[in-house]
């Protein structure tokens, strides 16, 4: 169910994202520049994308997200074939692991919202889905796939939510890039 239900918390919260970037992109700069006054032209012009670049970065994610859901629905349904095989519960397969780092990033990627809300003292497109989404959809999917059996080796839980805060970061970026190169010009 987790797997099925992970791209609709996403398309959830960054529907927020891409519906609020034009109102960022008019008022975003400014209070970047008021509340932190030396940063980086740069990194203000980053942190401020379009409404076309936000769009495509979200599509660029939401691919990721498809990708680790499907692959993750394809492993479930051959962990249950091999459970009726043998007893015992096995590591996550491949792709129940990449479900995983997926909700830890999507997971880390809520506090990441919350934290730059609380850097600019502020509104930031994203943060509104973060106690009505991210924040309740992680806590129940976690739960649930705990419940369920895949609950990872405390030794592994710590190396999952590290992968996710370590995909989760680069991806975002990414994705604001091939926005922001896709979108020159235009």
């Amino acid at each position: 169910m987790v797997a099925v239900t992970f791209p609709l918390a996403f398309l959830a919260h960054d529907l927020e994202e891409v519906l609020t970037a034009g109102h960022w992109q008019r008022t975003g700069a400014a209070a970047l520049r008021r509340r932190f006054p030396r940063a980086p032209q740069r990194l203000i012009d980053m942190a401020v994308p379009s409404p076309r670049q936000m769009t495509i970065a979200v599509g660029v994610v939401g691919l990721s997200v498809l990708s680790a859901t499907g692959t993750a629905l394809i492993d479930l349904a051959s962990a249950r074939e091999q459970a009726a095989a043998a007893a015992g519960a096995a590591a996550p397969a491949g792709g129940i692991r990449l479900l995983q780092v997926a909700l830890a990033a999507f997971t880390a990627h809520g506090v990441t919202h919350l934290a730059s809300s609380a850097a600019l003292r502020s509104y930031t497109p994203g943060v509104v889905t973060v106690p009505l989404v991210i924040a309740p959809y992680s806590l129940w999917a976690w739960r649930t796939l705990w419940a369920s059996g895949l609950r990872p080796d405390p030794r592994e839980l710590a190396g999952t939510v590290a992968a996710g805060a370590a995909v989760a970061f680069p991806l975002v970026v990414g994705a604001q890039l091939i926005g922001r190169a896709l979108s020159r010009g235009r």
